[in-house]
């Protein structure tokens, strides 16, 4: 009966799963967020704890593993621990028949794969059992091997696999949810994952629904029949003589059951409910499904799904009219995992997963994440509702007319704060960030993770941005190059719904922004004192008229740094010695703030440099020119009129001289004479004559008087 169910399903997954809505996780939790609590059991001597059987009060938890099997306490929400182990590993002789198969060491113990309950004293379990299946008997009370029928462990073969990567055979389990109550018993619905082994659909699975009515229907019609000769399917026309779908044929005839083994095969399909699927992974492969009924805050019941994927996510759905709606994905293991457990522990509120790295527990609802109204209703999750009084988003059952919406998720609609037309109301505060840039440098904005099901966009002044200048990646991230029409403040918003919300601002400011205090005529502008170590705090205000602009700062400058009080965090600035040229100032001239009228303040313009480098230019030129023309004057002086300083300065002061010096200075030299042969105060001058002339002699007085200035001689 159940591979007849599967076999239809499959081929209405193939038929229908191209072209078939693709259903995305509104959140995901990647392993360790504090968004999403886990508890995990893990024990340093136990492996591979895959197999999982809740008792029927819910508070002990049966694990099959590796060579044994545990009991484990989850009667505490927030906690597991182990309470008693059953050791069940194989002898040395299967270890060694193991390995003569050819088989790895590591793949010959025993991994427990079927763990049912038997009855109210006794549960069943089947392992590999080094590639060997066996089944035993357990006394639940005493937790011990109990003695089956034949005195011995059965065998398990076509109950449990050889290999332990393999899928159980006993257990297809697809899972049942009960009709609701006061329904009938063909309400029952049955859940299973299937998936498509073409390649158009590879890597795809999908989840079907079907109805034990119409289970019931087909197994109570005609069958098919197989032509042994054309090896072809007919359908068997002729009356029949049992109904193979029936239970309780241990009485039949042998005509009776020679019918039922030749005729296994319905000759209709059974169709899903709705004609449709219930939901469909675009990249996920899932590999276990539990089902659960909640009721909403209106009384209505909700379906929700708890989809395990290959990749180690847990996939939490509930069922709508319009599809499936996914409200979370949470990771729950490291690496991907090829065979798991999934139980659902409806009393303790949590969803038990079975893996090699140990035994994780998840909490069916995560009600406190969602910090507003708006966020509480948009999640659509059956177990949240918002509470108006105490301004929380709690679960369904603690309290009563909470606000919810999991058919629709109408933000306007729930939270009557929230004004149709401005579509805004209480959400998460949104970060504000200052980001200081140098023009012309490319700017990379990053936006913050919201709901995969959310747009996100970005703003500036309630406008969209042009995408000739903007560019917006798919990852949400905004890039643009700064200049100064680019500079100010940007939202990133998510829209979801119809609701929208910020996500995040940014105020995007010029790196470089020197400060200019304020000055009075023929005054220069005055810079802060700094010293080392030592911040000096700056006003941000900024003067600016029409024909000056704030001059880029030279590198032997002073910059001082600038605490700005009005922003959320210290910015440093530059500051700069400036003199502003008379006439270059207006009497309407303003005091703006920074940040504002940044297409004037931010133009560059070098009028004033270029007037002081001019001015300072043309006196360089002057001065050299006048060192070079007193030069000049002084050498061509220096050889008709030879002086020492000091005569110079007697001279210009106007010092005493003697008659002799006086007529010397003025070109009227007395003649010397030769006194033979010796200077007038008695001492020879150069010993001899020189070529027959005598030598020029002056006398001591002259020396004396004149402060060893010698006569101007001509040359």
């Amino acid at each position: 009966m159940v591979h007849s169910v599967s076999l239809c399903a499959c081929l209405s997954l193939l038929t229908v799963l191209s072209c078939h809505s693709h259903v995305l996780p509104r959140l995901s939790f990647p392993m360790g967020s504090p968004g999403r609590s886990l508890n995990i059991f893990t024990n340093p001597d136990v492996y591979n704890t895959t197999t999982l059987l809740l008792s029927n009060d819910e508070g002990t938890l049966f694990i099959g593993a590796r060579d044994s099997v545990l009991s484990i306490d989850v009667s505490q929400t927030d906690a597991m621990a182990m309470k008693e182990k059953l050791d069940w590993s194989p002898s040395e002789k299967d270890l060694a028949d193991c390995a003569m198969k050819g088989k790895m060491k590591m793949d010959c113990h025993n991994f427990v794969r079927v763990l049912q309950v038997l009855n109210s004293t006794h549960m069943y379990a089947c392992g590999t059992f080094a590639f060997s299946p066996r089944c035993i008997y357990i006394n639940s009370k005493t937790f011990s091997v109990a003695t089956g029928p034949s005195g011995k462990p059965e065998e398990g073969r076509g109950r449990c696999p050889y290999d332990p990567y393999q899928k159980n055979t006993a257990i297809t389990d697809i899972v049942s949810l009960t009709p609701p109550e006061g329904a009938s018993e063909d309400q029952t619905l049955f859940y299973g994952i299937f998936t498509s082994q073409w390649q158009v659909n590879l890597g795809r699975s999908a989840v079907c629904a079907f109805s034990l009515k119409d289970i019931k229907k087909v197994f109570t019609g005609r069958y098919k029949v197989l032509n042994r000769d054309t090896l072809k399917w007919s359908t068997r026309v002729q009356e029949q003589m049992a109904n193979p779908g029936e239970c309780g044929l241990h009485n039949a005839s042998d005509n009776t059951l020679r019918f039922v083994k030749d005729n296994f095969l319905a000759d209709k399909s059974v169709r899903p409910v709705i004609q449709g699927l219930t939901l469909v992974s675009p990249d996920k492969s899932y590999s276990n499904i539990a089902v659960q009924r909640v009721r909403g805050a209106r009384g209505r019941d909700y379906t929700l799904l708890y989809l395990l994927t290959e990749s180690g996510f847990l996939h939490k759905a509930v069922l709508l009219e319009n599809g499936a709606h996914i409200i979370e994905e949470i990771q729950v293991f490291h690496q991907p995992q090829p065979v798991k457990n999934l139980l659902l522990s409806v009393s303790k509120g949590a969803v038990l997963i079975g893996s090699s790295e140990g035994v994780v527990s998840v909490p069916m609802s995560n009600c406190s994440y969602y910090l507003s109204c708006a966020e509480c209703v948009l999640a659509r999750d059956p177990f949240c509702g918002w509470d108006p009084v105490m301004k929380l988003c709690t679960d369904i059952h603690s309290h009563d007319h909470l606000v919810q919406d999991v058919d629709e998720g109408n933000v306007s609609a729930q939270c009557t704060y929230v004004t149709p037309r401005s579509r805004s109301g209480q959400s998460r505060t949104p970060s504000s960030e200052v980001v200081s840039v140098s023009l012309n440098e490319v700017v990379h904005l990053q936006c913050p993770g919201a709901s995969h099901l959310a747009k996100r966009h970005w703003e500036r002044l309630n406008s969209q941005l042009p995408p000739k200048i903007y560019i917006q990646s798919d990852d949400g991230s905004l890039s643009f190059v700064a200049t100064p029409s680019t500079l100010g403040h940007y939202l990133c918003q998510a829209v979801e719904n119809g609701y929208s919300q910020t996500l995040v601002v940014y105020h995007v400011k010029q790196k470089s922004n020197p400060t200019i205090l304020p000055a009075t005529p023929n005054r220069p502008y005055s810079t802060p004192s700094t010293e080392a170590g030592i911040k000096t705090p700056v006003s941000t205000t900024r003067l600016i008229t029409p024909e000056q602009t704030e001059p880029r700062p030279k590198p032997d400058e002073v910059h001082p740094t600038v605490t700005l009080k009005d922003s959320p965090v210290a910015t440093t600035r530059k500051s700069r010695n400036f003199t502003p040229l008379l006439g270059t100032e207006k009497e309407d001239s303003r005091m703006t703030e920074p940040g504002e009228n940044l297409q004037q303040a931010d133009k560059p313009s070098y009028f004033q440099e270029l007037v002081v480098v001019s001015i300072l230019l043309a006196l360089c030129v002057s001065a050299l020119l006048t060192i070079a023309l007193n030069r000049f004057r002084h050498l061509c002086r220096s050889r008709t009129v030879p002086q020492t300083p000091s005569s110079r300065r007697d001279t210009e002061k106007g010092g005493s001289a003697t008659p002799q010096e006086r007529e010397s200075l003025r070109g009227n030299s007395p003649r010397l004479e030769k006194q033979n042969g010796q200077a007038p105060n008695g001492q020879s001058h150069n010993g001899q004559a020189h070529n027959g002339k005598s030598p020029i002699t002056l006398s001591n007085s002259m020396l004396n008087n004149s402060n060893g200035h010698l006569p101007n001689t001509p040359i």
